[in-house]
Parts: C-alpha cells; structure tokens; sequence
C-alpha cells in the first residue's frame, strides 16, 4: 500500500501550527500586548494580520524563514524593537527604514549584501546587529546613526573599516 504525505500527519501539524500563529496574533490585537513573538514558527511570509498590531513595541520574528516584509509594516508606528535575526533576507527590508522609532533591530545570520543608504533614516537606533551575514560594504549616511550604542558587523566580507564609521565613535567597530 502507498502511503502519503497525510499519512504522516505533516499537513495536519502544519495547520496546527499555522491557527496557533493566526491565534497569538489574534490575541495579540485584542488584549493590546505590547510584545509579539513569532519566534521559530516556519513562517515563510509574515501575516498581513500582524499589522493590526498597531500598539506593539516588541516583535521577534527570529528562527523562521522569511525573505521578505510587506509593506504594510509601516503601520506599526509604535515599533522600537525588531528582531529578525536568522531568517532568509538576502536584501535588507526597505520598509524598516520607515519605522524611525526602532531602538533596536536585529539581523544577524540572514544572507544579507546589502544595506540601502535609507538606514540613515533610522536615528533613534541604539543596538544595530548586522554579523554574520555578506557584507562587503556599509553607506555612507551610516553615520547618521548618532544614538548607536552597540553594532554588531563581525562574520562579514568586509575589506576595510568605512570612513562614516568615524563618527559614530564610541561605537565597537567590527569587521
């Protein structure tokens, strides 16, 4: 007899974990939690739902597999946190550029090559975590990140220090 995917049970669990996701968020917007994790949920595109979300200060999307945010991200005005590390972003979001309030944001152990000159626009920006990603280079308006107080470059491919990094001193400088 041929047994089938089903048969394993691997669809059944997938829903499970897909209404436990529509759940948490569905929570998240009725008792107005400040902090959302969708930590290590083999997400692969964010729910737009999440956007409705618009009082949350936190969310941790780390550990899942998303290559891309949408747009409507930028709803979520009250953002400070955002913490992407270890997902499959091989060109940094553009839509995080636009949340001007982040404090910190997290993106470490993605396939990262590129940083837009747009991440300028981030000057509220305290922890900056970039490592391990494939850096070779880093903009210019880096430097306007005058509140930087932690970031993080090592386990990149970069080939020397940019000058713009100069004046973001005290900030640690990997590379």
């Amino acid at each position: 007899m041929e047994e089938s995917v089903s048969d394993f049970g691997w669809e059944q669990e997938w829903e499970r974990e897909r209404r436990k996701v529509k759940d948490r968020i569905q929570e998240c917007i009725e008792t107005r939690e400040t902090d959302l994790f969708l930590y290590n949920e083999r997400l692969v595109n964010l729910p737009t739902s999440v956007c409705s979300c618009r009082h949350i200060t936190s969310i941790n999307l780390a550990f899942n597999q998303l290559k891309a945010l949408p747009e409507s991200m930028t709803s979520l005005a009250s953002l400070l946190a955002v913490n992407l590390a270890r997902n499959s972003f091989s060109s940094f979001p553009d839509v995080l550029c636009h949340m001007t309030r982040l404090e910190r944001l997290q993106m470490q152990e993605n396939e990262l090559q590129l940083i837009p000159t747009s991440i300028g626009y981030l000057v509220n920006l305290r922890v900056l975590a970039l490592h391990h990603n494939k850096l070779s280079y880093l903009p210019p308006s880096i430097s306007n990140l005058l509140r930087l107080q932690t970031l993080e470059l090592h386990a990149n491919q970069f080939r020397s220090i940019s000058p713009s990094l100069g004046a973001l001193s005290p900030v640690p400088k990997h590379g």
